[in-house]
């Protein structure tokens, strides 16, 4: 049986696998012996198609008057509705001075309702609230700032230089208020503050894709792969990749996918689809290029080594003289033209992503409602494929982060195990009014590393820098998402009737 999906938009992980709903229509097919249209309603895309694990977490720290951390203890309880639900492990990225000093406790409650799905870096974003939200606190209390605490319990240094650009971006050295929430509001009654967070993934490639090249009499250059393209550029880079090996533009090169008879490849997520096919289909265009121009060298009494693809033509090697140009090259070719296969190279891509994020927000006190203004993340992913896409995949992972950290609430009837917001209406995103500055950064020192995944990692620390910054604005500590305006006027009242903050 073959499986055609040549176009399959926002995955995120929740369309990982075909699900109950996906099941039932390719069942219906074979007993029609016809094709079979699944089309979900916005309801049972709630109700069917799965969630986000949640968790709650109890955390106690402690740190010493450096901000080393010297304990840590959490208690995490996983949300996976009759699923077991997913958490990351604890701590998150942090390291104690002593590991010792370290005792975590996992377990997973079961209730009715659906169990949750992959999305997007799944266990990470609840590890890192916590982890973040209680390093935070910790540097306050010991009189050490946001960006400081964070990069004393850090040993990878990447995360130092990632944090310092971050830093520098939002504006850190200017901020007012480093080691205390903002003393007094501004004339218009809102206070504001700035937080940090920081995020890891694997993003790594393994040995599943058969990729083939082949071109053309008639001078086309095509990539055949079984893969697909959730809408994160996989189908662009394909024919990019193919097409720089021959030094044709992209739009000189195909890219067929989508299609289980085209050749093995891995399912598209864990962010391990770039960095599992990217190094197959160089392969596959090394491969080709190297039998075309041995094919050419015949005819033009060279040796292969003397021949190079530049410009769309074939070119001497070494001084880049025009020999033919790409279509009287190809015409050579008999009417199977040539083709290549190719396979990954674990040289070609790498593993181990690094992240950090910085926010800056202003909070309303009379109305309780938290305003964006800027979100800054740093991100590296290797070899960066396409620059603008990278850069794209980030902005997209901090409007979801703000999206789900300031909005996004399933209602749940918890006697009936119901939901009561199925509906846009009632379950709220993030939209265009919503949305702050955004400065996706790369992170420049990493590209040597091969290609890497980095679009779950970017969804991560969010949601944690903006609860540092909502503390760092007014001085309330958000334990739960999402940030409502109810949230923060309860915490300015306790903070009132406690005498201010802390």
């Amino acid at each position: 049986m073959t499986t055609i999906v040549d176009y399959m938009g926002g995955g995120f992980g929740a369309k990982f696998g075909l699900g109950v709903e996906g099941q039932a229509a390719c069942e219906a097919a074979l007993e029609l012996k016809r094709p079979v249209h699944l089309m979900l309603t916005r309801e049972d895309e709630f109700l069917t198609a799965g969630n986000r694990s949640g968790a709650v977490i109890q955390v106690r720290a402690g740190v010493a008057k450096d901000g080393t951390l010297t304990a840590l203890q959490g208690e995490i309880q996983r949300l996976g509705g009759v699923g077991g639900g997913s958490f990351s492990g604890f701590p998150y990225i942090y390291k104690l001075r002593d590991e010792k000093g370290l005792h975590s406790s996992i377990r997973s409650v079961y209730t009715h309702f659906d169990a949750a799905r992959a999305m997007r870096a799944p266990g990470h974003v609840q590890a890192s609230f916590a982890i973040e939200s209680a390093l935070d606190e910790l540097g306050y209390l010991a009189g050490v700032g946001a960006l400081d605490i964070r990069k004393q319990n850090l040993t990878d240094q990447v995360y130092h230089r990632q944090l310092d650009r971050a830093a520098k971006e939002i504006g850190w050295e200017a901020h007012p208020n480093k080691l205390a929430p903002q003393e007094r509001p501004d004339a218009a009654g809102t206070k504001t503050g700035i937080g940090f967070a920081i995020s890891t993934w694997g993003g790594g490639g393994h040995e599943e894709c058969r990729v083939r090249v082949a071109v053309g009499r008639d001078g086309s250059l095509t990539a055949t792969v079984g893969t697909q393209d959730l809408g994160n550029g996989t189908r662009t880079y394909v024919a990019a990749i193919a097409a720089e090996e021959f030094g044709l533009p992209l739009e000189a090169a195909t890219a067929r996918i989508g299609n289980t008879s085209y050749g093995r490849a891995n399912a598209s997520g864990g962010s391990t689809t770039a960095a599992s096919l990217a190094p197959a289909v160089k392969d596959a265009a090394f491969n080709a290029a190297k039998a075309l121009r041995e094919h050419l060298a015949k005819g033009l009494g060279r040796g292969a080594a003397e021949l190079a693809f530049r410009g769309g033509s074939v070119v001497e090697s070494s001084g880049g003289k025009a020999l033919m140009t790409w279509k009287e090259a190809c015409a050579t070719l008999g009417s199977a033209g040539i083709s290549a296969d190719g396979e990954w190279r674990s040289e070609l891509a790498g593993n181990g992503v690094h992240g950090a994020q910085a926010a800056k927000v202003q909070v309303d006190l009379s109305t309780g409602r938290v305003r964006v203004l800027k979100m800054v993340g740093v991100q590296d992913c290797g070899l960066p494929l396409n620059r603008t896409a990278v850069e794209s995949q980030l902005n997209g992972g901090m409007i979801q982060a703000l999206s789900y950290a300031l909005h996004e609430e399933r209602v749940l009837e918890t006697g009936l195990g119901l939901m009561l917001n199925a509906n846009f209406v009632d379950y709220k995103i993030a939209g265009c009014q919503e949305m702050p500055e955004l400065v996706p950064l790369i992170d420049e020192e990493d590209i040597g590393r091969g290609v890497i995944g980095m679009a779950e990692p970017a969804i991560v620390p969010g949601h944690s820098a903006i609860a540092n910054a909502i503390f760092n604005a007014c001085g309330v500590r958000l334990r739960s998402l999402p940030f409502t305006p109810d949230k923060v006027l309860d915490g300015l009242a306790l903070l009132a009737a406690n005498g201010g903050a802390k």
